[in-house]
């Protein structure tokens, strides 16, 4: 399913089909993710959390009321309901089976970088730290730019770009909220620059975007390994 600036397509490798709902405020796409029914998930720039099922664009009307500002942040858990998060909201959670929303009013409303909230992993990243929702403790005050979940090897991934070159890293977190560095980024240029994402496939086909371009890593053995160096020079996100 790519998005781009005239909305949301399917390619099945021959021919592109779009996507359109009549209640949709905005085109462009993000935040991908696939329920255990097959249904593709995904929030618009506008706000609006959408689904696609049985070929459909359909917008998950529950969270209309609820929307108050900001980009939302999305996870859906191992029941398959869904966590739902953002600025001037508390952390929200639609059961399905009940078809309610249940907002944790205890929760800040905080501006929130992302939310990970399955069968292993209860986390809500915020700018300066990170929150178990169930407990509501922060178990870091390290400050991180992205949080990223990998459902096929079931890890959690945090980036970190410090105010100098040598500080921008790669950290895994695990189930117990344990953080390590992966040590990444010391098979890289020394003056590396700032990272904007990473993307894991498997151990060995991971990806780290940056400004200054795109690293593809394997890191299946005892020591990252750079296979190849993309783009350089260019600013990806």
């Amino acid at each position: 399913f790519p998005s781009h600036d005239n909305g949301l397509c399917r390619y099945d490798g021959r021919n592109f089909k779009q996507y359109y709902h009549p209640k949709q405020r905005g085109k462009s796409f993000s935040r991908f993710k696939t329920d255990k029914r097959g249904r593709v998930w995904m929030v618009n720039f506008a706000g609006q959390i959408f689904y696609v099922e049985n070929d459909s664009l359909k917008l998950f009307e529950p969270f209309e009321k609820h929307f108050k500002q900001d980009f939302p942040r999305f996870d859906l858990d191992e029941n398959d309901d869904l966590w739902i998060t953002s600025l001037g909201n508390n952390i929200m959670k639609y059961d399905f089976k009940r078809n309610q929303m249940l907002v944790d009013k205890r929760s800040p409303g905080e501006y929130v970088l992302n939310i990970v909230k399955n069968k292993n992993f209860d986390i809500v990243h915020y700018p300066t730290k990170l929150v178990s929702i169930t407990t509501k403790k922060a178990f870091s005050n390290l400050s991180f730019f992205g949080l990223e979940f990998t459902p096929r090897l079931n890890k959690a991934y945090l980036i970190a770009n410090g105010n100098r070159n040598d500080s921008c890293e790669i950290f895994e977190i695990n189930p117990s909220n344990q953080i390590k560095a992966t040590g990444i980024t010391k098979i890289l240029p020394k003056k590396l620059a700032r990272i904007t994402d990473f993307i894991v496939f498997a151990e060995n086909d991971q990806w780290l975007l940056t400004y200054g371009g795109m690293y593809h890593i394997d890191n299946s053995g005892k020591k990252p390994r750079l296979l190849g160096y993309y783009l350089k020079g260019n600013p990806l996100s």
